[in-house]
């Protein structure tokens, strides 16, 4: 009787192991269901006709970014300021201002939607130049302004910054640190006349801007 009743439980174990998963491969966990999107990149910065592409990336309920669904599809919210292309998310600078990009994408009967501001800069007055001869090119700006001002562009080629002095009615720009590089580097300057020299060079390396 012992004997039987060893190979009874025995039995009735293996039984229970086999239809309860055991020794098998183990769950797969949940289905992955679309829960958000991410776009990137963050807040970009582009110049009128300049362009940036958006990638609007599906996430799971886990975080995880989801592959095989369709394609996201992109809207602008004032094409004035800038364009969108539906598919490809590539954005177009047309006007200066902050429109909201926002993609759209559907799984199933989930549909997800994110938003992106991007930032287009006024057009560009004049651009001064910090030469490798540790000079401004040209030294002195003299510029009408564009509503709401004139817009001056450093191309700081060199390894230079730019610190203001003097503004018009005491009203000094913020300054322009080292490592700023290329168009990005740009301040918007009402009428007036400010004088500024750059932070590693000192004022030898000075110059001057007249908005009339």
């Amino acid at each position: 009787m012992r004997i039987r009743e060893y190979l009874f439980m025995a039995g009735v174990c293996s039984v229970t192991a086999a239809a309860c998963g055991g020794g098998g491969g183990g769950s797969t966990g949940p289905t992955p269901l679309l829960t958000s999107l991410r776009i990137t990149p963050t807040n970009p910065d582009i110049d009128i006709g300049g362009t940036v592409t958006l990638a609007a990336t599906p996430l799971d309920q886990n975080g995880t970014a989801m592959a095989g669904l369709a394609g996201a599809t992109f809207t602008s919210s004032d094409p004035a300021k800038a364009t969108v292309g539906a598919s490809s998310g590539v954005v177009t600078g047309v006007s200066a201002g902050t429109p909201t990009i926002t993609a759209s994408l559907t799984a199933g009967s989930i549909t997800k939607t994110a938003t992106q501001i991007v930032t287009v800069d006024p057009a560009v007055t004049a651009t001064i130049t910090g030469t490798g001869a540790n000079v401004w090119n040209p030294h002195d700006t003299d510029v009408s302004p564009v509503p709401p001002g004139a817009v001056i562009a450093w191309v700081l080629s060199g390894v230079h910054s730019v610190v203001f002095d003097t503004g018009p009615a005491g009203a000094v720009p913020s300054n322009i640190p080292l490592g700023s590089t290329g168009t990005s580097a740009r301040r918007t300057l009402p009428a007036g006349a400010y004088t500024f020299h750059c932070g590693v060079h000192g004022f030898p390396m000075s110059g001057t801007i007249t908005v009339h």
